[in-house]
């Protein structure tokens, strides 16, 4: 509607727009009650609707190439997320939960892998298409729930063991996601033809070892950056200078993570685990001045969020869609509950876990663009693949990411532990 007056906006006036536009209606949003669940609606869900109706898809205040480059804005903002979930990370709270937390995370990551896996086959009759939908299923996106929490004041072994599975989540997403893949393309090549077989066992090595190398770079530089940081800190006791050098080696974690090819999330988290554990004042501190630049970045990567989403592509996800949308609740539901019985978590992880692992975003839309690469060469599925793949998995998202930060208010509500933080 707009495209043509905003095409020579300023980058900062979009930033001010996309702020104040979605602090505004979270206000309105967040003051809505919801009878039949007896809680407010999260002030994510407001942004996330402010950023869609400045998208192309609406109003078109917010277009495509100005969204495009604010998107290291979200990088920030999920270097900071990453820190906080690090920083709550203390081994004497884990060590209450730890095993459980390990069991439930692979319970719940291989649940929504297994039942999307059925789903996808069931409706299409195709394995490798169905692998390929499952790899990407159990990706969690920690933003969203780490803000809910934060704005809920949550406190308590459900938010703990909360924090702790969404942080790891998109590591063992990667792994999950690199056997699953290494297996659709052996079955793939093993259909076309015999003479690709040499690049297949190079692909199959390829595959499995290159995510291995991703994630324990991720937590290694992570580690050696946070004790770093931590040495530094201890030596000033100046507010505004902790808050400098820790702002300062977020950014070059972040910045060596897109060097290195590493994890953003896994780096970020690792470094604040080495302060939290090791020198925790002087975690404390750095913690205290991080979450001071929050609020107004949550603001604007949900913003963003919302202004990459194509209404159109809701109507496009069909049967497959479907599937894996359904699909994909119920795995993380059954998945959680089994983890939670087999390690005889108490019952309040029982009830309301599943029910807070919901949320997916940009880790899932990552996977998804890799396979549509990896799998552009082979006859069988052509071009239609990847944007059968980017189609579905960028339609699901959006439902997922309005949602899960309700779920996971609903959660926190029911597990009465809102306000104690």
């Amino acid at each position: 509607m707009f495209t043509h007056i905003t095409s020579q906006m300023d980058l900062f006036l979009f930033l001010g727009i996309g702020v104040l536009s979605g602090f505004a209606i979270s206000l309105v949003v967040s003051s809505i009650k919801l009878p039949l669940l007896g809680f407010k609606l999260p002030s994510v869900v407001g942004y996330i609707i402010a950023g869609i109706i400045l998208s192309p898809s609406i109003l078109g205040i917010f277009h495509h190439d100005m969204v495009n480059r604010m998107d290291y804005l979200s990088d920030l903002t999920l270097a900071l997320v990453a820190f906080i979930i690090g920083s709550s990370l203390r081994w004497e709270e884990m060590a209450k939960v730890g095993k459980k937390v390990f069991v439930i995370l692979v319970t719940e990551s291989l649940g929504a892998f297994v039942f999307v896996l059925l789903g996808v086959w069931i409706v299409k009759g195709d394995l490798i298409l169905a692998l390929i939908f499952a790899s990407i299923a159990p990706a969690t996106a920690p933003a969203g729930t780490v803000v809910v929490l934060r704005e809920c004041k949550a406190k308590g072994i459900l938010t703990n063991t909360l924090l702790a599975i969404v942080g790891l989540d998109d590591g063992f997403a990667i792994v999950i996601y690199a056997f699953s893949i290494a297996i659709a393309k052996m079955l793939l090549i093993s259909e076309e033809s015999a003479a690709q077989t040499s690049a297949a066992v190079f692909g199959w090595y390829k595959m499995l070892f290159l995510p291995m190398l991703e994630i324990i770079g991720s937590i290694v530089m992570g580690c050696l950056l946070g004790f770093i940081l931590a040495l530094s800190v201890r030596k000033t006791h100046n507010r505004e200078h902790v808050l400098i050098m820790t702002l300062g080696m977020l950014l070059v974690c972040s910045g060596l993570a897109h060097c290195f090819h590493l994890s953003l999330i896994l780096c970020n988290m690792a470094l604040a685990m080495v302060i939290a554990n090791a020198f925790p004042r002087e975690s404390y501190r750095s913690l205290q001045g991080i979450q001071g630049l929050s609020p107004p970045l949550f603001v604007i990567f949900f913003v963003l969020a919302g202004a990459h989403m194509k209404l159109s592509l809701i109507g496009k996800i069909g049967t497959i869609g479907m599937a894996y949308f359904f699909m994909r609740i119920v795995g993380k539901f059954i998945g959680s509950y089994g983890g939670c019985v087999a390690s005889k978590a108490p019952d309040v992880l029982r009830k309301y876990l599943g029910m807070a692992l919901l949320s997916q975003a940009g880790v899932a839309i990552g996977l998804a663009l890799i396979a549509q690469a990896e799998f552009r060469g082979y006859v069988r599925y052509g071009t239609d693949l990847g944007s059968l793949v980017i189609n579905t998995i960028a339609g699901t998202t959006l439902l997922f990411e309005i949602i899960g930060p309700i779920t996971v208010s609903m959660a926190v509500n029911k597990a009465g532990e809102t306000g104690k933080g």
